[in-house]
C-alpha cells in the first residue's frame, strides 16, 4: 500500500492480489482504518475505527476529514462470497501531517 498523507486527508494505492492466491472470485476490498492520537490529550485513549467496501476494480481510496498530526493504522483486505483473506496482519501505519497555523 502507498499513502501519501495531508493534514486531514490520506490518498491511498494498492495492488490487485495475484489472482492465483484469491480462493473464488474477488468482489470487493474491505478498508478498515483505525487511530489512536498521539498530540491530543482528550483523544489518548479512544480509538476509531471506520471500514469501507470498495469495489474490486477500484484499487485507490483518499480517507477524508481526519485528524492532523496523528498516527493511523491502514488495513486492505481483499473478500469474496468465500469470506475476507486471511492475510490481515499487513497494516500500514501513517501520520498525517502537522496543520499549518
Amino acid at each position: 500500500i502507498k499513502c501519501t498523507p495531508s493534514a486531514t486527508v490520506i490518498d491511498c494505492l494498492w495492488e490487485n492480489p495475484d489472482l492465483k492466491t484469491i480462493n473464488g472470485a474477488e468482489l470487493y476490498y474491505q478498508v478498515t482504518i483505525s487511530t489512536k492520537s498521539r498530540i491530543a490529550p482528550v483523544a489518548t485513549n479512544t480509538t476509531q475505527v471506520k471500514s469501507f467496501k470498495k469495489p474490486s476494480h477500484v484499487n485507490q481510496i483518499s480517507l477524508t476529514n481526519l485528524l492532523p498530526y496523528t498516527l493511523y493504522h491502514l488495513l486492505v483486505v481483499p473478500c469474496n462470497e468465500q469470506g475476507c483473506s486471511e492475510n490481515q496482519n499487513q497494516t500500514t501505519e501513517i501520520h498525517t501531517k502537522e496543520e499549518i497555523p
